[in-house]
């Protein structure tokens, strides 16, 4: 298991992580960023900007309790960045709470930077080695370039790093077999202790956060304490190291600050830019001092709200108060290391594979690349290239799962609207059925009595006219006529209450327009004109050939009687293939319909014709008939202009009318 890893179920695919990994060593696995042990360099960084808390770091702290419980002999040795950490205490109340927890010894890892220092400058006065040099204090630094930039392998200093030159020196010189357990600002030191070139040098590391988490645990509390002093050996000007050029300054060479042999890099970016050029444009300085954090002063785990200037301060003032060492008091000690390629070696994807991956994260054209980095890559083809390994997920794209979320809004809008016009229709199917049914009772009880008043009206009438001629009394030719309009109502509740079943056959929809045409034409004005404006070669609809007849007369009458003063009714038909319904339409230029009126045009009853006119009946008549059909029918209208009703019709094919008659 790597140094970092990922708490499963706090991830919330905000992709900060990959944005500033600096080698993308993540892979989404169901929407969470988990950690590729084989390309991370334990920078921390993903654990820093992780404001979810779902990073979590290999942490010794437990181990380390139960070994000093148990009486184990443990050294400490402490990073000289340790004043920027504790800054509100003096170094010695520091070191005194260290002991409080139980460590037997705690010396300076700086002890270790003065022999890093004094073999580096031993390096170059040598000449020996491949030129430009890059220094290897930084385990971020050294895994950066065994795992991802192998090929800088032979520029990269062979000394190990000041705190495995401590541990080698008290193993080596001081014969010290105690655990030894390092304290410093770095997530890194972690990875670097398991490194097979120098693993079992150092035992443990604690951070500086870890350490105070200790210290509460136990209810230590430092600035309480005296003070006690660091065990020997004691370091000179090494203390200096974690400051900018501080492995320069330790080892005394390249301090001047127009040196053109050295150059001294500090930071993330500086040092990503660094490495990427560094084969296309190697440096002309012989030495490079390269840290991955601003120094180690701001290394991850510092835990220091103090700024740069004033952690920079709390460390200078311990080093003012140290002597400086002759490098020639100092032991002699093995600090050679080898590296080796551990770079993941990758399949890279063809152009067609890149492109098709880029066609399915909506890529289509070069346009759609936005390289927006929102999904943590550069650039989409980046983001493509991670989702062919398998490092990343399609449905990381920003913009395309927006596009999708808008179209999805958009259909479910669309679903919303037609679930809406079906419950409706639902309703208003029900209230027709259940009028339905009330009006057949109702008709069939009028009906007798109505056809006897009728009966005995007409003979009254006929009686009057042969003992009087044409002097009948008014009173009696109003009975007939109100009787008469009366049997209509009765006959048009009859034809509303009997839409139950539909004798389908397959008819040309154009000729019974036609026959309709041909029929009404007879009672209409001359100065109303029918116009037909029918499709050629319109498929045949499976209809009750009678009703649908019913439907469009009752239409057409409808609009003769809305253009008093004239005017024109077109009849178009329209195969829509794509959606596979015929459209019918009617449009007359007549008075219009206002809009308060619109969604009662159906309901049985309602007319807007004058007393007498009209039953309420015959729209409400043909939406059951279209209805029967598995239709639809609609209407517009602007007052004034004229109004069109639409009759959507099913085409169905030849199989589906068998499988409905």
């Amino acid at each position: 298991m790597g140094v970092i890893t990922t708490q499963t179920g706090k991830c919330k695919r905000c992709y900060t992580c990959i944005r500033n990994c600096p080698v993308k060593a993540l892979t989404v696995e169901k929407g969470e960023a988990k950690i590729l042990e084989e390309k991370c360099v334990s920078c921390g960084t993903c654990y820093k900007v992780c404001t979810q808390k779902a990073k979590n770091v290999e942490n010794h702290c437990s181990i380390i309790r139960e070994l000093l419980d148990s009486g184990a002999n443990l050294t400490a040795l402490v990073a000289p960045s340790f004043p920027a950490s504790f800054y509100s205490i003096n170094p010695k109340q520091t070191i005194h709470a260290i002991r409080e927890l139980g460590f037997s010894k705690i010396v300076e890892v700086a002890y270790g930077a003065e022999l890093v220092g004094r073999e580096c400058k031993r390096m170059m006065e040598s000449g020996e080695i491949h030129k430009p040099v890059i220094a290897s204090p930084c385990p971020v630094v050294v895994s950066l370039i065994q795992k991802h930039y192998p090929k800088l392998i032979p520029h990269l200093a062979p000394v190990v790093s000041p705190l495995i030159a401590i541990g080698r020196y008290l193993r080596d010189i001081e014969k010290d077999d105690s655990i030894k357990v390092f304290i410093g600002p770095c997530i890194g030191k972690k990875e670097e202790i398991k490194d097979p070139a120098v693993e079992g040098i150092i035992d443990y590391v604690l951070t500086f956060r870890e350490l105070k988490e200790m210290f509460r645990n136990s209810n230590i509390e430092p600035h309480t304490l005296t003070g006690t002093p660091f065990d020997p050996p004691v370091p000179g000007t090494g203390r200096i190291f974690p400051l900018m050029g501080g492995i320069l300054k330790t080892g005394g060479f390249g301090t001047e600050i127009l040196d053109p042999s050295i150059a001294i890099i500090e930071g993330r970016d500086s040092v990503m830019e660094f490495l990427n050029n560094f084969e296309r444009h190697p440096p002309e300085q012989e030495f490079i001092d390269i840290l991955y954090c601003d120094g180690c002063i701001n290394g991850v785990e510092i835990d220091s709200p103090l700024s740069s200037l004033e952690k920079h301060k709390k460390v200078a003032k311990l080093v003012s108060e140290t002597r400086h060492l002759n490098p020639s008091s100092l032991p002699e000690v093995d600090l050679v290391r080898e590296y080796h390629d551990q770079k993941l070696l990758l399949h890279e994807p063809t152009d067609a594979e890149l492109a098709e991956i880029l066609r399915q994260m909506g890529k289509i054209c070069p346009e759609d690349e936005l390289n927006c980095g929102a999904c943590g890559y550069m650039t989409c083809r980046n983001k493509a290239r991670a989702v062919f390994h398998g490092f990343a997920e399609i449905e990381m794209c920003m913009p395309q799962l927006i596009r999708q979320l808008e179209l999805s809004i958009a259909e479910l809008k669309k679903s919303h609207e037609q679930l809406k016009l079906t419950q409706a229709e639902l309703l208003q199917s029900e209230k027709l059925a259940s009028l339905g049914q009330l009006s057949a009772g109702v008709a069939h009880e009028l009906n007798n009595p109505l056809g006897g008043i009728l009966l005995f009206a007409n003979i009254l009438q006929e009686a009057e006219s042969k003992c009087n001629g044409d002097n009948i009394p008014e009173e009696l030719k109003i009975i007939v006529k109100e009787a008469t309009r009366c049997r209509n109502i009765v006959k048009g509740l009859l034809d509303f209450a009997r839409q139950s079943k539909i004798q389908r056959t397959r008819v040309d929809i154009n000729q019974i327009i036609s026959d309709v045409v041909t029929m009404e034409s007879r009672n209409t004005p001359e100065n109303i004109k029918i116009v037909e404006n029918v499709c050629s070669n319109c498929p045949q609809l499976s209809v009750d050939t009678v009703q649908i007849r019913q439907v469009f007369s009752n239409i057409v009458r409808n609009a003769v009687q809305a253009m008093p003063d004239g005017g024109v009714i077109t009849i178009s038909t329209q195969h829509r293939a794509e959606t596979g319904k015929m459209v019918i339409s009617v449009r007359d230029t007549g008075t219009g319909i206002s809009e308060e009126h619109l969604s009662k045009l159906f309901t049985p009853f309602f007319t807007t014709k004058g007393t007498g006119k009209g039953t309420g009946l015959g729209l409400a008549i043909c939406y059951g008939i279209i209805k029967m059909h598995r239709g639809a029918i609609e209407v517009e209208s602007t007052p004034g202009e004229g109004t069109t009703f639409k009759i959507l019709l099913p085409v169905e094919s030849d199989d589906d009318f068998s499988r409905a008659i």
